[in-house]
């Protein structure tokens, strides 16, 4: 070219392939119908946690950013509708809720405003 690099013919006939490996918040197991609203809430308010099924021995935590964990609940069982997860007085920015179980978990963004 006019800068003096280098040009490579280029054919056509042959092709590439590419990889893609996803990065964010890891799934596995079976989907628990997971939804919390409202989203984003305010500092000091709650979000209610909706379950579209009953699951059975199920960590309930609240995660900041950072993976330390701002809030913990133990369920030997947790009935399919509402659940209410408190916010006590979080500062702003991103969580994470997360439902665990001997086989299965689900994480899902929260973000918290003042």
């Amino acid at each position: 070219d006019m800068a003096g690099n280098e040009v490579v013919p280029v054919n056509f006939n042959d092709y590439f392939s590419i990889n893609i490996t996803s990065v964010g918040v890891s799934e596995y197991g079976r989907d628990f119908g997971l939804s919390a609203f409202p989203n984003p809430v305010q500092s000091g308010a709650a979000v209610n946690l909706k379950l579209s099924e009953p699951i059975d021995r199920a960590v309930v935590q609240l995660l900041s950013a950072t993976g330390q964990t701002m809030w913990q609940r133990d369920e030997a069982r947790m009935e399919a509708g509402l659940h209410v997860i408190p916010m006590a007085a979080n500062a702003s920015g991103m969580y994470f809720l997360r439902i665990q179980t001997p086989d299965s978990s689900q994480i899902i963004r929260i973000a918290v405003v003042d």
